[in-house]
């Protein structure tokens, strides 16, 4: 899954519970790693970053990225078949 936030990252505490909530659930559906675009200059990326981290820790690969090209290919990457 790739998000790309743009201008604000910030959202209420239900909706960061929502997303707390449903990382294991999607993950047990299949979900393999999730990308979010934090370009700099949005307001609250680093406080979403720390979130990310946190929320996903040893649930989902996550990683935060600067552009959506850089998510893509790990993205890529990360669902290539192995050889």
């Amino acid at each position: 899954m790739l998000v790309d936030y743009k201008g604000i990252a910030l959202c209420r505490p239900q909706a960061l519970k929502a997303i707390r909530d449903s990382v294991a659930v999607e993950a047990k559906m299949g979900r393999v790693a999730t990308a979010w675009v934090i370009e700099p200059g949005v307001e609250g990326g680093q406080e979403m970053i720390s979130f990310a981290d946190s929320t996903y820790a040893g649930i989902n690969p996550i990683r935060v990225f600067r552009s959506e090209a850089e998510a893509e290919q790990w993205l890529a990457a990360v669902l290539a078949p192995a050889d």
